[in-house]
């Protein structure tokens, strides 16, 4: 399950104004509008904003929240110098944005007078106003133009549109600093505001992809339902309104009743932190693994109770960072789905690695004992096909470089197509299938063993030369067998022989060292091998090929997919820890 945050997250960061609502009037924005309201209402967006603003280069460079920046814009848009205005109109003092309140307000010196401005979600706004500004004259506001503005921000939020509502009202001698509530309180409305935030392109697919992974997405916004709904729709998180439920209607819910309901709800509006804690605990009641993104000091509760929580980098702040298990450098939610792909192919590649080293040393354990049980059946004496330094050697050789070239392998197909894995290391079907490769490396090893001692000419000759070739070939059938171990499922021919290249690496150097022992006397004598001759080598090889035969005519029987991609690492991903 991830629980993420939908501006910059689900969609670009980057905010349009596309419309205004002024005047009980829908304007698109594609020109300078020569309308009074429209004026205040780009200087009063200026002014209630916390947008650095540099101009370098005759241009401006803007620093701070997108939402504030697109506002900074928009007074460009309108003519406005936003660096000499915000000089000229200074700030007097300011009620930072709250999640509870969903307000902002400012206010600032102008014409010896001083102005409260208030922007924020429009539903909460409108109830603190009592005027509205009509053809730039003050109107009582009357349950009818109240009417029209709750019509004009569903219609705007139908559209995808994040709107923001401005009102403003003079200051008197009886407005005291401290009563926030008294500060917000009577303002006369200016005009609606709607930004187009479109979701990134790459979100549809991740979404996709979740999807078949078995994981959830659910969206937490501060956005209005509509916004979300729609939002949600485009990136296929939901298919009916019904599956977005407010801060509201949450409150309205018992424990019990929501734990019994939240399957149904994929969207959460209008939240507050308490209810993304809320979220997370019920969900992990569920018995599903929470990742939850945020940015906030107040998501830090929500963030240390996911299984797994995601701090934004680019505007997160160190509380956020600090409480969580990892931080997204690029805020992107396609980052995340490559995080969980990148995490079961790293889990994924251990199973593998565990696989390759047991069934080797059980390979070594079944020659060992065949070489107890079945020397004097066969041989007349009990024999011991390899001694301590040769089973040293081949560990060395085919248990390191080729074991750590393993855990280097690729993503396999299909990885983001299974559920979540919650099975251990080594079940029970991979433990028979591992007895299976080391009983026949075992066997092929003792094969080579009775035909080198049988080649020999005298007794120390034949157990010289059939301990020779138990340990060559065992050394080589496990260097083949780590092509083998590379899929379970996949032939070797589809996923390409050449396509890790440090297995082709660490084959290869493994090769040099194995054989290379036979090239010097010091080295034979240490090892008690022979000198081989191209027969014996070619045996050598031909037993060693055995396991990838075996194995390439049981995936035969493995249902592949019509369409076989072998996707490549990703390699672009960027997390702090």
């Amino acid at each position: 399950m991830i629980c993420t945050d939908k501006t910059g997250t689900l969609t670009q960061n980057k905010m349009t104004v596309t419309n205004v609502y002024i005047n009980h009037s829908h304007y698109e924005i594609k020109k300078k509008l020569e309308n009074q309201n429209f004026k205040y209402l780009a200087l009063w967006g200026l002014l209630c904003n916390n947008t650095r603003i540099e101009f370098e280069d005759n241009i401006y460079v803007k620093y701070g929240d997108p939402t504030e920046i697109v506002l900074t814009d928009l007074a460009i848009f309108n003519g406005l110098d936003p660096i000499n205005t915000n000089l000229k109109y200074n700030r007097i003092y300011e009620i930072p944005f709250d999640s509870e309140r969903k307000l902002m307000t400012t206010i600032n010196s102008i014409k010896d007078k001083k102005f409260i401005i208030t922007k924020g979600a429009p539903e909460v706004l409108f109830g603190k106003c009592n005027k509205i500004v009509l053809d730039n004259q003050l109107t009582q506001l009357t349950k009818n133009h109240l009417d029209k503005l709750v019509i004009a921000n569903e219609e705007m939020t139908k559209q995808a549109l994040r709107v923001i509502a401005i009102g403003y009202r003079e200051m008197t001698n009886h407005d005291q600093l401290s009563n926030h509530d008294q500060i917000e309180n009577g303002l006369t409305f200016v005009g609606l505001i709607g930004m187009i935030d479109p979701p990134r392109p790459e979100v549809y697919e991740s979404i996709r992809i979740c999807k078949d992974a078995g994981i959830d997405t659910v969206m937490i916004t501060g956005d209005h339902k509509n916004t979300a709904i729609a939002i949600a729709k485009q990136l296929n998180i939901i298919n009916h309104d019904s599956e977005a439920i407010s801060g509201k209607e949450l409150d309205l819910l018992s424990d019990r009743e929501f734990k019994n309901a939240i399957e149904r709800y994929h969207v959460y509006v209008r939240v507050t932190p308490e209810h993304k804690v809320r979220i997370v605990k019920t969900w992990k009641e569920k018995g599903k693994i929470v990742a939850m993104t945020g940015d906030g000091v107040n998501d830090a509760p929500a963030l240390k109770n996911a299984d797994i929580g995601i701090a934004m980098g680019i505007q997160g702040t160190e509380v956020a960072k600090g409480a969580s298990d990892m931080i997204l450098t690029d805020n992107n939610f396609a980052t995340i789905v490559k995080a969980v792909e990148e995490g079961r192919t790293i889990f994924t590649n251990i199973k593998k690695s565990i696989r390759f080293l047991i069934s080797c040393n059980i390979g070594e354990v079944v020659n060992i004992l065949l070489g107890a049980l079945l020397g004097q059946l066969l041989f007349g004496l009990a024999v011991t096909p390899l001694n301590a330094v040769q089973l040293l050697w081949a560990n060395l050789t085919t248990d390191s470089l080729i074991a750590i070239a393993i855990g280097l392998e690729k993503s396999e197909p299909g990885v983001m197509k299974k559920k979540s894995q919650k099975n251990s290391l080594l079940d029970v079907e991979s433990f028979i299938v591992i007895l299976c490769y080391g009983i026949l490396i075992g066997l092929l090893a003792f094969v080579a063993f009775h035909i080198g001692y049988n080649m020999g000419t005298n007794l120390d000759s034949s157990i010289t030369l059939g301990r020779t070739m138990a340990f060559m070939t065992l050394a080589t059938t496990e260097l083949f067998h780590a092509f083998n171990i590379r899929s379970e499922k996949y032939s070797l021919f589809k996923i390409g022989i050449f396509s890790n290249k440090f297995i082709i690496y660490a084959f290869f150097l493994s090769i040099l060292l194995q054989y290379g022992i036979l090239l010097f006397p010091i080295t034979r004598v240490l090892f008690d091998i022979t000198i081989l001759s191209l027969n014996q080598l070619i045996i050598i090889i031909s037993l060693s090929l055995v396991p990838i035969v075996v194995v390439e005519i049981g995936k035969l029987f493995y249902k592949e997919e019509k369409e076989f991609s072998y996707p490549n690492r990703i390699t672009s991903l960027k997390l702090e820890k």
